[in-house]
């Protein structure tokens, strides 16, 4: 791997290795989702069930109804009033029939009421006036105001002064009683009275939700007579890009994406289903609705995540056009797919190239690094195996390399160490993994087009400067910063020893023999990567080309005595070697009949070198050079936001020195983060943000130094 990767990249090969993962970001606040709807299934298909209203933004000298948006009017049972959710939170058990529900997580009322609501589906009922149009307009107008705050006791309104604009959000519980229907005292309260609904509880005693979350929701369900008028058809693509943003959460995390707490995932069919998020009869998700009343968007949670889309199928007949349509404009034939890396890489350029794609069934051809490294067909989740999968053996064979026997007699490992959490910026992260395909510029994530920006290329990994004392070690030990689930400990081996090992190769073309020799050592300077922590400055070789052995299998087959004579037929010593003697014993047994001279491994690549791209030539030199990292190698930061003065960490220096180590290790989100909204400013406010976004500057043939971001 670590020679193919060289390889791949100095022919432009195919790429032989390459996650077509789903490239996703959470969404911002502002394309949140909050209406909130029902899953049904009706004759083997899904249905959405819209049961609460969306936030509502509403201008001064407007009414709310008047600002519900086309798509959402007509989809709505009103004769129970407008149907808003209802935030409910600490509240407590007052025991049998009519009770107050505790939301202290992990006590016994609290998960019962999950069990009860979210995987029985059994109903409640709150005794609360069902809101009208006018209720709200007039509470909306006697509420008080403070500083652009509008305090209400029955509904959360928010005001948006820059717009002079109120949003209605929900309707208040106000520690009203819940009750079950078999709990539900008949001869004092009419179930006319209430309002029917169920729970969509989050949280539970194996949850880890932010302490900022204080309540949950109770999403009126009226008994209406014929609720099937009012389901929505869920397109196909729609239900696609909700299962494959789900899944490559759970790819992530397990327990991810959260759902109502207790919900059962059980399904019928394999046990691989169990662990997906699939859709159910019964679920309860946020959903969008277009401006013509179709589904455009579900999810589990109000931010959902986001991700680049393209059509799947051109309407006219031709190649995609890259126009998306925008959240609410899709139609009813909804054909969007979810913009994966594949879709990406395939682009790079003008037009489409799936040659540059791991080995695949459209495949035509086979690349150089291919034919030298070999490949196995890749096949799709959707291809049936019908016939065997095509691959192509390796014409090289590696040896394992050995220790000098020399250097066997101190112990090569160094003491067990923890090391930093083995992360890395997860795509998409525009600012380092993209670049327009015309011009420069900050990429925001919601922007992100297949069809207008490509990938900066292949990954490599900076070494670290020789100055860097155990940058792979954690410095954060203690407490629940220390995060030791997500760390591991290592035993590295020492610096400065040696191996020996060998490539044995067959029938080589001149090219490829170059190709091979120039992967090894692309320069004098270079050094390659290998094993765990490469991020974090572990693994940087050297590798040096000794001698270039070769047969001469016809000379061989002539011989009368094959087994009597050298392996070998020739050899071409290769950098500083002059003699056979020089090389470790075990390659010394195997002789040789001619000594062929001194040839340098530059000769030998020569040929190939030729045939380079001159920017991937210079990438190559500057990234495997560690003499041309000038600066400290981490995940991009924040500046230091702690006090100065801080007398926890001793004198000044020793301070210093401490918080910089916590802070490489420390939320290193925070500058992606803070880029991002630096880049939005600029769109919206570009008079006042003065700082501009950062992102990676692409490396050509002309680069001489390795770019660098900046503290922001």
């Amino acid at each position: 791997g670590m020679i193919s990767a060289i390889a791949e990249a100095a022919s432009g090969s195919s790429l032989r290795v390459l996650e077509d993962r789903v490239l996703s970001y959470r969404q911002p606040i502002e394309q949140s989702l909050s209406a909130i709807g029902v899953i049904v299934e009706s004759h083997g298909k899904f249905r959405l069930r819209p049961l609460t209203l969306p936030m509502l933004s509403c201008p001064d000298g407007k009414d709310f109804q008047s600002q519900l948006p086309p798509g959402y009017q007509g989809k709505y049972d009103y004769s129970f009033g407008v149907p808003l959710k209802i935030l409910v939170g600490n509240y407590r058990d007052k025991g049998r029939g009519g009770t107050k529900i505790s939301l202290n997580k992990g006590s016994r009322s609290f998960e019962k009421l999950a069990r009860r609501s979210n995987l029985h589906r059994e109903f409640y009922y709150a005794k609360i006036s069902p809101p009208t149009w006018q209720d709200i307009e007039l509470d909306r107008s006697r509420s008080e105001r403070q500083g652009g705050k509008i305090f209400s006791n029955r509904y959360k309104f928010v005001r948006i002064q820059k717009k002079n604009e109120d949003v209605l959000i929900y309707q208040r519980s106000n520690g009203v009683r819940f009750y079950t229907g078999d709990g539900l005292p008949e001869h004092k309260i009419d179930k006319r009275e209430c309002i029917r609904g169920v729970f969509r509880i989050m949280g539970g005693s194996d949850r880890d939700l932010p302490g900022t979350v204080k309540h949950e929701t109770f999403v009126p369900y009226p008994d209406l007579p014929d609720w099937s008028r009012y389901d929505l058809e869920i397109p196909e693509a729609v239900r696609e890009r909700f299962e494959k943003l789900a899944d490559e959460r759970t790819d992530a995390d397990n327990s991810l994406p959260y759902q109502p707490w207790n919900v059962d995932r059980s399904h019928s069919d394999e046990e691989e289903s169990v662990r997906l998020r699939r859709l159910k009869d019964g679920d309860l998700v946020f959903f969008r609705l277009d401006d013509n009343g179709n589904v455009c968007e579900i999810s589990y949670s109000a931010n959902w995540r986001g991700s680049p889309q393209v059509e799947a199928m051109p309407r006219n007949g031709e190649d995609e056009t890259g126009k998306i349509p925008a959240a609410g404009q899709a139609d009813s034939q909804d054909r969007r797919v979810l913009a994966t890396v594949h879709r990406f890489f395939e682009r790079l350029g003008d037009g489409i190239d799936k040659e540059v794609l791991p080995f695949h069934r459209h495949r035509k051809k086979i690349s150089p690094a291919e034919l030298l490294f070999g490949f196995v067909e890749e096949r799709g989740q959707e291809e049936t195996p019908d016939t065997a999968a095509l691959a192509y053996a390796s014409r090289l064979r590696f040896s394992n390399a050995l220790l000098q026997p020399d250097q066997k007699n101190d112990d090569p490992f160094l003491a067990a160490v923890p090391l930093k959490i083995l992360d890395t910026p997860k795509p998409p992260s525009p600012a380092l993994y993209f670049k327009h395909k015309n011009g420069t510029g900050f990429i925001a994530k919601s922007d992100l087009n297949p069809h207008r920006h490509e990938p900066q290329g292949r990954k490599f990994y900076l070494h670290q400067r020789d100055s860097e004392s155990e940058p792979w070690r954690t410095w954060i030990t203690e407490g629940k910063e220390a995060r030791w689930k997500q760390k591991v400990k290592i035993t590295p081996l020492r610096r400065e020893l040696t191996f020996y090992f060998h490539v044995d190769f067959n029938n080589l073309t001149g090219y490829e023999l170059g190709m091979l020799c120039y992967a090894l050592q692309p320069g004098d300077g270079f050094q390659h990567k290998i094993g765990m922590g490469k991020p974090i400055g572990l693994g940087s070789v050297k590798i040096e080309p000794l001698v270039l052995y070769s047969i001469d299998r016809a000379a061989r087959y002539r011989s009368f005595n094959p087994f009597g004579e050298p392996r070998y037929h020739a050899a071409q010593f290769l950098n500083n070697v002059t003699s056979i003697d020089e090389l470790p014993q075990k390659y010394r047994y195997e002789g040789v009949e001619e000594d062929s001279g001194k040839k340098s491994l530059a000769e030998i690549a020569d040929g190939f070198k030729k045939t380079m791209d001159k920017a991937v030539e210079r990438a190559i030199q500057l990234l495997g050079d560690p003499s041309k990292v000038t600066s400290p190698v981490h995940t991009p930061l924040r500046q230091h936001r702690r006090n100065i003065n801080d007398k926890t960490l001793g004198d000044s220096d020793k301070r210093l020195m401490e918080l910089e180590r916590r802070h490489i290790e420390e939320k290193t989100y925070e500058w992606f983060r803070e880029n991002d909204k630096i880049g939005e400013n600029q769109k919206k406010r570009p008079q006042e943000e003065k700082r501009k976004p950062q992102s990676l500057t692409p490396l050509d043939a002309n680069t001489t130094t390795l770019p660098k971001l900046k503290r922001n």
